[in-house]
């Protein structure tokens, strides 16, 4: 994580002397720019702490994924794991207090079987 935080921290650097010498219009569509790439990147490393920090809950299957529930900070998550390539294909705030149902069937299940 530290090296993720260096290279971006480095990179916004090195564009801050461009972003400078820039005209008004074009400054302004960069900035823009820049403000969703950092919208985008706390996205991201607000979701890495969920797998790393939350607490894992319970686990359903759909289709060719593996949904792994996590708790952070009273907030729960799913996270989607692709089977075939074992990789995080997305991560979801759990809205739905409905959809926890699923786990606990799913829970069920698992522990029917002899």
């Amino acid at each position: 994580m530290l090296g993720f935080k260096r290279l971006f921290s480095n990179f916004i650097m090195q564009y801050i002397p461009c972003i400078v010498n820039l005209g008004v219009k074009h400054k302004r569509q960069l900035l823009n720019c820049l403000f969703y790439i950092i919208l985008a990147l706390s996205e991201i490393l607000k979701y890495e702490n969920v797998v790393s920090e939350g607490k894992y809950i319970g686990v359903r299957q759909y289709y060719n994924y593996f949904i792994n529930l996590y708790l952070l900070d009273d907030t729960f998550y799913e996270v989607w794991y692709f089977r075939p390539t074992n990789e995080i294909e997305k991560i979801e705030k759990l809205d739905d207090e409905n959809k926890l149902n699923l786990y606990i069937s799913s829970e069920l299940k698992t522990k029917q079987k002899p």
